[in-house]
């Protein structure tokens, strides 16, 4: 009778299908709370964190905003003090004196602006600087002056040798100082021998009695423009003691009529024409 008991006892114990399929979905369900849990846990804590972060970054961006404002300030303070006048700059850049306080009961004077002697020395500075600029503009009225009065007899002497008409051209001729090339060109893109250079007429304004001219001299181009009646174009050459000239004396509506001069003699002519030239043969002692 031993035996039937015992395998009494094992029947009782050996766990059923439905039994380990309870233990199973409670071991699902408490791993599942667990996940859960854990999951709550650190999106609480990111959460947490993200607020961190926000709070920080505000933080850091008032802090940016302020500091802009200080240098703005500060921006704004050294361009005014840029702005004002060198010996202004100069005040404000000495250190402020500290308040002496008063010992007498009556009430503190602020000191008047004309009595501060760092006002003082800006007036005086200013006046300086007045008294130099003063100077100058004497200076250069001056100067102006003599270069007007220069250019006037510099005019006046060049009008007295510019020939007007023909009778005035032949009139220089005689006096034999320079050759004389007189011409009548018509405005055109072709370019004209006159004398020791070739010109051609670009441009005419009978109105306003100015051209424009283009030169070819020693295979180099020049071109005038805006020349008055009357005004000589001047031309420097290497081989030549005096510079050439361009006189335009008469402006019609699709020609122009001048004269081109040039000095008589070459400078290299000048030279050889004074070598050749004999010297004064001393005189001959008395016996």
């Amino acid at each position: 009778m031993y035996e039937p008991e015992a395998n009494n006892r094992h029947q009782e114990v050996a766990p059923t299908p439905s039994r380990t399929m309870l233990v199973l979905a409670t071991s699902a369900s408490l791993i599942v709370v667990a996940l859960a849990a854990s999951a709550l846990a650190l999106s609480l804590r990111q959460r947490s964190e993200l607020r961190e972060v926000h709070k920080s970054h505000e933080q850091v961006a008032t802090a940016i905003e302020r500091l802009r404002a200080q240098l703005d300030a500060v921006s704004n303070q050294l361009a005014a003090a840029q702005a004002a006048p060198a010996p202004v700059r100069q005040i404000l850049a000495r250190p402020t004196p500290a308040p002496t306080r008063q010992l007498s009961s009556s009430p503190r004077r602020e000191p008047a602006r004309s009595d501060d002697p760092r006002w003082r020395s800006v007036e005086a500075r200013l006046s300086e600087h007045q008294k130099e600029i003063a100077g100058t503009r004497d200076a250069v009225a001056k100067t102006r002056q003599e270069l007007e009065h220069s250019l006037a007899a510099t005019r006046d002497e060049l009008s007295g040798r510019i020939a007007k008409t023909h009778e005035e051209v032949e009139a220089l001729r005689k006096l034999g100082e320079r050759n004389y090339y007189e011409f009548t060109v018509p405005k055109s893109k072709q370019f004209q021998r006159v004398g020791p250079l070739s010109l051609a007429l670009r441009k005419i304004n009978v109105k306003r009695q100015t051209y424009e001219v283009e030169l070819i001299v020693d295979d180099y181009k020049l071109k005038k423009k805006d020349v008055n009646l009357y005004e000589p174009v001047l031309i420097h050459l290497a081989d030549r003691p005096q510079p050439l000239e361009l006189v335009v004396n008469r402006i019609g509506k699709n020609e122009a009529r001048g004269y081109i001069s040039e000095p008589k003699f070459k400078t290299s002519e000048l030279a050889t024409r004074t070598t050749l030239t004999p010297a004064a043969a001393p005189p001959s002692p008395s016996r």
